[in-house]
């Protein structure tokens, strides 16, 4: 398996769509620090951007823009 050490966010992160949703929430800095924290374990955990939160159960982080 492959280790990723790193990963790039471009500069206008936050004029995605995501970002803009998240920006209006009240819980804004929780939700983003999850965010980088998900892509952070799915670099981990690296299966092709892929993330399994449990057993049967995945997650795909596979957005080129913020990876």
């Amino acid at each position: 398996m492959d280790e990723i050490r790193w990963f790039k966010l471009t500069t206008n992160i936050f004029s995605d769509e995501k970002m803009r949703i998240i920006e209006d929430m009240p819980e804004k800095d929780t939700l983003f620090y999850i965010w980088i924290k998900l892509i952070c374990m799915a670099t981990q955990q690296y299966d092709k951007g892929g993330l399994y939160i449990a057993a049967g159960g995945r997650i795909m982080v596979r957005n080129e823009k913020a990876l």
